[in-house]
């Protein structure tokens, strides 16, 4: 496990925003767009930070984002470590770890900062995410278990049967998202970040390479005291599965590490436990992969 603390820096302004950029220049300059159409009212800055990127992005965003703190890495150490690589040199009193992938909407920001200034408890909070058509976005969930992971959004279950209860009740599909919600953990996509509980619990476990770091610190917090809430008047667009659709052997293959790395970290598994975890995600593994390898076969 490898949990870096966060050190309180010299001078603190309102909100610092943090984007892992990795081949998607077209997509991290709209989102820089959009931040400079609908900033917040008080005082930001934002970090960009590249792993090692092959598709023009640091020049381009050099040359047309000269506000931005560019961070150029010449190796990608992946999701974790770059955002923390951000997240110690930052200044706000809050963070927002954000996709490059998302649109900020109009007061979204400001909505975000308002509502951890009104409930100090608020570790971590978490936009209302949309998709590009309008829908909403399952941003939030509960926490998983040995039964439930086998149900989520990237299950072969959830592919075959979408209605069915289990995963409705572990994606939170039946909540309420015109309000905002306690929930137990949130995308990492959009989550802003209180400076004062990460002193207190630490920033992103660098052990996950990409995927469940964001369960992992939602979990610390609510173990250290602090509460996880989803934010319903913060409204940003994401263009889900980005990533996923360019590396899924690689997003496939680190979703399933990660989780298994969670089971093992917060839940103590006995060793029946484990080895039926490693068979079932093992096999998960496998079924998703000759799924995806099946669809892009039909495509070609």
């Amino acid at each position: 496990m490898i949990v870096r603390r966060l050190i309180k820096p010299r001078s603190i302004i309102d909100l610092s925003i943090v984007i892992v950029n990795f081949n998607t220049v077209q997509f991290v300059a709209r989102c820089l767009d959009f931040i400079r159409k609908n900033p917040p009212e008080k005082k930001y800055e934002i970090f960009i930070v590249d792993n090692n990127s092959k598709d023009g992005s640091v020049a381009f965003i050099a040359k047309h984002y000269p506000e931005v703190t560019l961070i150029k890495n010449r190796t990608n150490f992946g999701y974790s470590y770059a955002n923390n690589q951000a997240i110690v040199r930052s200044r706000g009193k809050y963070i927002l770890v954000l996709n490059p992938d998302t649109i900020v909407t109009q007061g979204a920001l400001n909505e975000m900062i308002n509502f951890m200034d009104t409930h100090p408890d608020a570790g971590v909070g978490g936009a209302k995410m949309l998709n590009l058509n309008g829908s909403i976005q399952y941003s939030c969930r509960r926490f998983p278990t040995v039964f439930f992971v086998f149900f989520g959004r990237q299950s072969v279950i959830l592919k075959f049967l979408p209605q069915n209860k289990i995963s409705e009740r572990y994606l939170m599909m039946e909540e309420n998202y015109t309000k905002n919600l306690e929930v137990d953990w949130v995308f990492g996509a959009s989550m802003i970040l209180r400076r004062k509980a990460l002193e207190e619990v630490g920033i992103f476990d660098e052990d996950y390479f990409i995927f469940v770091e964001d369960t992992d610190l939602c979990y610390r917090m609510k173990k250290k005291g602090w509460k996880v809430y989803f934010i319903a008047d913060a409204v940003i667009f994401h263009h889900l599965g980005v990533t996923r659709a360019r590396y899924w052997k690689t997003t496939l293959l680190n979703h399933n590490l990660g989780m298994f790395k969670f089971f093992r970290k917060h839940y103590n598994p006995g060793f029946l436990t484990v080895m039926l975890l490693s068979a079932g995600l093992s096999l998960r593994l496998l079924l998703l992969g000759m799924l995806k390898t099946a669809q892009d076969f039909l495509r070609s």
